[in-house]
């Protein structure tokens, strides 16, 4: 039988820290400052360096833009990301 399991309420577990540090890899491979990107975004610098630091979470809908802003699908996005917590995040 399927269960799941209590879900943590930190931004700070290691599959949460995953996704953050992905988010600034797809940045930085793009060859995007945070400025770039917030400009992108149609947001202050700080607002990425918030999201990156996990000061500030992001949900679906940012997501989302933050990938149309990256130039980069999100489904593959979460396809790569969903790799990388094999063996991190428990099924």
């Amino acid at each position: 039988e399927f269960r799941v399991k209590e879900i943590p309420k930190s931004v700070h577990t290691p599959a949460y820290r995953l996704f953050l540090e992905r988010l600034r890899a797809e940045r930085e491979a793009k060859g995007f400052s945070q400025r770039e990107l917030g400009r992108r975004l149609q947001q202050h610098h700080d607002y990425v360096s918030k999201c990156e630091s996990g000061e500030r979470q992001l949900n679906i809908v940012e997501l989302k833009l933050w990938c149309d802003a990256l130039e980069i699908s999100l489904s593959e996005f979460i396809l790569e990301l969903d790799k990388l917590w094999q063996g991190v995040v428990e099924q």
